[in-house]
């Protein structure tokens, strides 16, 4: 009981660790920002300057009182004193905040409009009718304006043909990138876990190597191997053959993501396959089956596990990532992830950004449970069938 009490606050420490970011993801996916601040903010900056050049006629009239005058000059002060003080920098960031401004502008304006029917200029009493009609408009404008609305706005738009032909093209991608790196995986993994293989630290060492450098540069360095007059195009110049225009491709896209991902997939299948009991590929010869029938019967069923955990480290960041299809692709294949990243980033619109990672995250949710389920299938029980 003592260590379950001194356990529990580390498990609610790691709980809100987990939750509280995808709390923000589900907030932001099921809220829109509806802009009501600035919107408001660019109606006030609006009105003061109509009221400006208003003042400016007004005071050009010849034999204006002094008394007019000064009145005229206290309401451009006003209302100069309103745009100076609804500066985000000032701390007016939300529509309560900005509120009481939008009254203040239209008491402004009525205050010149008295002053000015008192004058009697028919051209400015004209001016000033349309400047009260855009002051009610702009009280109207405050007391609806909104900076956060519920919305499935997001949601909707990710199930547009255009969304909806990214993110196939981004599961397309990722399985194809997928599958290389098992079949190239699988039968590296293969070799480094067999008995009488004595370099298997040295080659383990090499594999792990890369994944100690950062994603980024691993993927830039690809670059100048892969451009025109990169040390692919040289290679093949220096045997006689023609260069290619791989650089900016599908091809190189799926390229560097199998680079990037295949540890991913040789580890997990490697420790599986280190951990099979040789003495069951001895009783499977000695019962007579050839090196095909052992591999299908006993050593894949296995490794099973770690093929699983290997798709599954392979196929969720491969689906994600945005990093490959921009530095590689030349920015010609959108994946979901570049889709996201604009969101938050370039559109400021995380309300669809959200929305795409939730349905992004339900996608991977479905291919873990679909691989579970493979797993308990082909695992322990495939042997004894």
């Amino acid at each position: 009981m003592k260590q379950k009490w001194l356990a529990a606050p580390y498990i609610i420490w790691i709980a809100l660790f987990v939750i509280v970011p995808m709390f923000f993801v589900v907030y932001s996916a099921l809220t829109a920002n509806m802009h009501g601040t600035r919107d408001v903010r660019e109606q006030l900056n609006d009105m003061h300057n109509r009221v400006f050049f208003v003042v400016r006629d007004a005071r050009g009239l010849p034999g204006l009182l002094t008394e007019d005058l000064t009145e005229i000059n206290n309401i451009m002060d006003g209302v100069r004193d309103i745009r100076d003080s609804i500066r985000p920098v000032d701390g007016v960031e939300t529509v309560r905040q900005i509120r009481p401004f939008a009254y203040l502008m239209k008491d402004y304006v009525d205050d010149l409009g008295y002053i000015l029917r008192r004058i009697g200029n028919e051209e400015l009493i004209y001016d000033y009718n349309h400047l009260q009609v855009i002051a009610a408009g702009l009280v109207e404008l405050a007391d609806n304006a909104r900076d956060i609305a519920f919305s499935i706005d997001g949601f909707r738009r990710a199930f547009t043909p255009g969304s909806l032909s990214v993110l196939w093209l981004s599961v397309w991608v990722a399985a194809l990138s997928t599958l290389l790196c098992l079949i190239i995986g699988y039968p590296v993994a293969l070799i480094l876990a067999g008995r009488d293989f004595s370099m298997k630290a040295t080659l383990l060492l090499l594999f792990a190597l890369p994944m100690w450098m950062n994603y980024l540069l691993r993927t830039i360095a690809w670059q100048p191997i892969l451009e025109r007059s990169g040390i692919l195009n040289n290679i093949l110049g220096f045997i006689g053959l023609p260069p290619v225009d791989i650089l900016f491709t599908h091809t190189a896209v799926i390229l560097v993501m199998v680079y990037n991902f295949l540890p991913f997939m040789i580890l997990p299948v490697f420790t599986s396959l280190s951990k099979i009991d040789y003495s069951l590929i001895e009783s499977a010869q000695d019962l007579g089956a050839n090196s095909f029938t052992v591999f299908r019967k006993v050593i894949f069923p296995l490794s099973v596990p770690g093929v699983v955990s290997g798709i599954t480290m392979v196929f969720m960041p491969a689906t994600a990532t945005f990093i490959v299809p921009q530095l590689i692709g030349g920015g010609q294949y959108w994946m979901i992830g570049n889709q996201i990243f604009n969101q938050f980033l370039n559109a400021d619109d995380p309300n669809f950004g959200s929305a795409l990672s939730l349905i992004l995250m339900a996608i991977m949710l479905l291919t873990m449970l679909l691989l579970g389920r493979i797993d308990r299938n082909n695992g322990e029980g495939a042997l004894m069938n």
